[in-house]
């Protein structure tokens, strides 16, 4: 028999989480139509050339996994722990709205697959094990055990979740209500609520993260390949039991720490012990800012701990895309005192072996250097 989970993550979002889910959905399925339409511009003999019906095929057969995965994961009676206000309410701490959903949208399907991937996937074992193995690293280090750590921009949440494990208290923020939903359904696997609902019924489940095919692909093969999700052991899912420790609460990060203090007494400045940022930092356009605030969010003597790239997403923070020295420079103006500033080479977004490895790329493409440090405040 499947183990079940006691209790529920506390979840927290916006009151059109369900119409945010559903855009994502359905433009996901109408995306397919646009990618496989310049097969019909093909002569017999270019069609033949590349078995395009064969490709048509084995492409509707991935695509239908991925929106099967999309559909069991963002369900559209999310287990809501309590509504946020509406973005119309006075004092809203959620401004997000529903986008576009377009491939290289974070809130579109192919992102949100990627990032399940990257997190709970074995393709991601590498990129996890380099990312998030020197931060946990640091907190058992510590050997301090409850600390208050807030995770901004926590993604899929598998390093929020490996944090909670350790012992200590959560928070994972993430802008993306989709984003926050899947992982809470991933982290629900095999539990209470889900066989309620016949939904993940077979695990772990088949995703299709490459089925694009966009970059340096030798054999369409390897881009249609699946991965499964959770790589992880059920056992571990479950009997992790980090039910008491971790909150999800999708909101803008400014929006909402920064009306910390405000009457509702939800929370107050310097509440975290710690603060960490994983592929963060270079997606926003107000990186000063950030700074700033996370200064403020931590008691004295927390500490913030990065890890990611500065591949600045936005031309919106101009000249601010800080490079690595002005960012220690501005840690240092700030308060903070740098403990460790290094740098980790060559970390696969997803990695893949075996003859996959061999004989699908012509390469790595989209392997980077990541920004390590550890910051205290003073």
């Amino acid at each position: 028999p499947v183990p079940r989970m006691a209790a529920s993550i506390p979840l927290f979002l916006p009151p059109n989480t369900h119409e945010i889910a559903r855009s994502l959905v359905q433009i996901h399925a109408r995306e397919l139509e646009t990618l496989l339409s310049p097969l019909s511009t093909l002569s017999g003999g270019e069609a033949a050339a590349i078995c395009a019906g064969t490709l048509a095929q084995r492409m509707e057969d991935a695509w239908a996994g991925n929106d099967k995965a999309l559909r069991a994961l963002l369900p559209m009676d999310p287990p809501i722990t309590l509504m946020l206000p509406s973005p119309t309410e006075n004092g809203s701490r959620w401004h997000g709205t529903p986008s576009s959903g377009a491939a290289g949208d974070y809130e579109g399907g192919a992102m949100l697959i990627a990032h399940l991937a990257r997190d709970w996937s074995a393709d991601g074992d590498v990129a996890r094990r380099k990312a998030h193995g020197p931060v946990l690293n640091v907190f058992r280090r510590m050997r301090a055990s409850k600390l208050r750590i807030l995770v901004p921009g926590a993604g899929a949440c598998r390093l929020a979740w490996e944090l909670a494990r350790l012992g200590h208290r959560v928070e994972a923020n993430d802008a993306s209500p989709s984003m926050l939903l899947a992982a809470h359904s991933i982290m629900h696997t095999g539990s209470t609520f889900h066989q309620q609902r016949e939904i993940l019924t077979g695990y772990p489940m088949p995703i299709f993260p490459r089925v694009r095919c966009t970059v340096d692909a030798v054999h369409r093969d390897g881009c249609l390949q699946p991965t499964y999700v959770p790589s992880i052991a059920l056992r571990q899912l479950t009997i992790a039991n980090v039910s008491a420790r971790l909150t999800l609460q999708a909101s803008d990060f400014f929006s909402f720490y920064s009306h910390s203090a405000d009457s509702s007494g939800i929370s107050s400045p310097s509440h975290w012990d710690a603060l960490v940022t994983c592929y963060f930092i270079d997606t926003l356009t107000e990186p000063v800012k950030a700074v700033r605030l996370i200064f403020s969010l931590l008691e004295p003597g927390g500490v913030w701990i990065n890890v990611g790239p500065l591949q600045w997403h936005s031309e919106q923070a101009g000249v601010l895309r800080l490079t690595a020295q002005e960012l220690s420079a501005l840690l240092t103006a700030q308060g903070f005192v740098l403990r460790s500033w290094r740098i980790i080479k060559r970390v696969p977004y997803m990695s893949v072996s075996g003859w996959r490895a061999r004989n699908a790329w012509l390469g790595q493409p989209t392997e980077h250097d990541l920004l390590f440090f550890v910051a205290w405040k003073r």
